[in-house]
């Protein structure tokens, strides 16, 4: 009898530490694969990060191309530099107006003002904005040789009416006097 004890009791033995070992087993396995599902979800956000910086990297720079795309194509058109003068002053994003005077330094008072809005008194800002954001172009571009005209009309109700002349420079318009 204390052979049979003997034998089930080892038996026993055996098999609860077989379960345990069995057990440990899976438990390692089950962090094994928990890990390894971490590091995969970890993974995919790496990735969705990646894919959306370089979408808006790609954005940024599809916006500087239409800037520069946007400031080429102001200067081929004198309406479209009029254009330019009047969002300027809705927007009061003044940015684009610096690029717009004769490089050569042959404007007036009045171009020097609009092109250098930027850099001016919050009061002169304020009375660039009152004459330009009603503004609106009202004729054809009158264009002799390197010289262009277009009328316009400005000031606070949008009815004073005037003229803008430019200037061809290296086959791109500037302003030149009003």
């Amino acid at each position: 009898m204390n052979k049979i004890a003997l034998i089930t009791a080892f038996l026993i033995g055996s098999f609860f530490l077989f379960s345990c070992n069995n057990n440990a087993t899976k438990t390692t396995i089950d962090k094994e694969k928990e890990l390894l599902e971490k590091e995969l979800e970890l993974t995919k956000k790496e990735l969705e990060l990646s894919k959306k910086e370089s979408e808006v990297q790609a954005k940024k720079q599809e916006q500087v191309r239409q800037k520069e795309d946007v400031a080429t194509d102001i200067l081929d058109d004198p309406v479209k530099i009029m254009q330019t003068i009047f969002t300027a002053a809705k927007t009061k994003d003044f940015s684009k107006l610096s690029g717009l005077c004769d490089p050569t330094g042959g404007n007036d008072g009045d171009t020097k003002s609009i092109c250098n809005i930027e850099l001016q008194s919050l009061a002169d800002q304020k009375e660039f904005i009152e004459y330009f954001q009603n503004g609106k172009v009202i004729g054809n571009t009158t264009i002799i040789g390197n010289m262009a005209s277009v009328k316009f009309k400005y000031g606070p109700k949008g009815d004073i009416e005037e003229e803008m002349n430019f200037v061809k420079i290296n086959e791109k318009w500037y302003l030149s006097h009003f």
